[in-house]
């Protein structure tokens, strides 16, 4: 045997371990039994969860319907259930669970016989006859850019693609000013798509609404209408809405140009906080006159009580100018598109001054519930 070779000797304290080995599986059962049980009980409750502000069934509040004529009306569903076609089969939704739908090109057969004109004919050569087809498009409004861009790729002509491209430009300026309100009532702006959008308190879904005609139970009686009169179904929240937006105005918003556009659409009776900040350059009394949103009525003045400089608001292209300076708040007295600008004096807004500088605009509006 070498000499550095130990001798293997079995060890003797195996067979005790392995003898002790149930005793000790038992002691460990007994302790964490009690453990393991209550977590075994846990996990059998149902779990609670944080409340979803969609998981409310909005059904104690009417619903409004846009008709395609302009005709508003608010009141029920005469069904339990609406139902819609998808391509991984149909859903049944609930009428209760509806938030809002909008039928699609698809079920509005006039309104895509109507598009599918006045594009044909907007890449007509004849400026009388694509001048009248762009304009008769533009009255149709922003919600349909999406199905003039789908459209674009089969435009070969080069100028009536240039027509359509600008079409497209303007209806999305357009998107910030047009209120698409229909008999005092503000109806949202949605984008045309071909199939049916609906809204539900959990999830959106597209695809074929059914059935095709309506019963509607409103106050003044039962009204039928088909899906192809219908442009757009919203039910009332019950609750208030409030939107906060910030808006850059700089030196070409004056109120004598063109006004920037909040983004924000009033209806009559919301109430709006406005605040601002900032600085412009009065370039015309020189490189180191600024003026603020409060105004400066040493650099003269736009109106009586309003100082050049001053920051104004007003609700849609007609409405009254309403003096903002730092801060301000009023009530909507029209439905519109909130638009602010500052005073400059008329002598100077229109000539092509460098106005550096710009105001930082923060606006809150909230609509009343109802």
């Amino acid at each position: 045997m070498s000499p550095f070779t130990v001798p293997s000797r079995p060890w003797r304290g195996t067979g005790v371990l392995c003898s002790l080995l149930p005793v000790f599986l038992l002691l460990i059962l007994i302790l964490f039994a009690p453990h393991w049980q209550a977590q075994a009980q846990a996990l059998a409750q149902p779990q609670s969860q944080a409340p979803d502000a969609r998981a409310a069934a909005p059904d104690d509040q009417p619903l409004r319907i846009y008709l395609a004529d302009g005709t508003v009306v608010q009141g029920e569903l005469s069904m339990d259930t609406v139902t819609i076609n998808t391509r991984y089969g149909p859903l049944a939704v609930p009428v209760s669970q509806i938030i809002n739908f909008t039928p699609g090109l698809n079920s509005r057969s006039d309104l895509a016989q109507q598009l599918d004109e006045l594009l044909q004919e907007a890449r007509s050569e004849d400026p009388a006859v694509f001048g009248s087809a762009l304009r008769e498009l533009e009255t149709l409004g922003p919600r349909i850019v999406p199905v003039i861009q789908d459209r674009l790729g089969e435009v070969e002509n080069q100028e009536a693609r240039v027509r359509l491209q600008e079409l497209v430009d303007r209806l999305i300026e357009l998107r910030q000013e047009d209120d698409l309100l229909l008999d005092g009532d503000q109806l949202p702006s949605e984008h045309l798509i071909e199939g049916d959008r609906l809204v539900t308190t959990a999830f959106t879904i597209v695809g074929e609404i059914n059935p095709r005609d309506f019963s509607i139970a409103s106050k003044y009686g039962k009204l039928t209408v088909t899906l192809n009169d219908i442009r757009h179904v919203q039910r009332e929240t019950g609750q208030a809405q409030t939107t906060n937006k910030t808006v850059t105005v700089q030196g070409m918003h004056m109120v004598q140009r063109q006004m920037a556009s909040a983004g924000v659409r009033l209806q009559r009776g919301d109430r709006v906080s406005i605040e601002a900040s900032g600085t412009i350059n009065y370039t015309p009394r020189g490189s180191n006159a600024m003026v603020t949103p409060a105004g400066a009525a040493n650099y003269g003045t736009y109106r009586p009580g309003i100082p050049v400089g001053m920051l104004l608001a007003r609700v849609g292209p007609s409405g009254d100018f309403i003096k903002v300076g730092n801060s301000q708040q009023f009530v909507a007295d029209r439905n519109g598109t909130l638009q602010l600008g500052w005073a400059c004096a008329d002598n100077y807004a229109t000539r092509s001054y460098n106005w550096a500088g710009e105001y930082k605009v923060k606006v809150r509006a909230t609509r009343p519930p109802g």
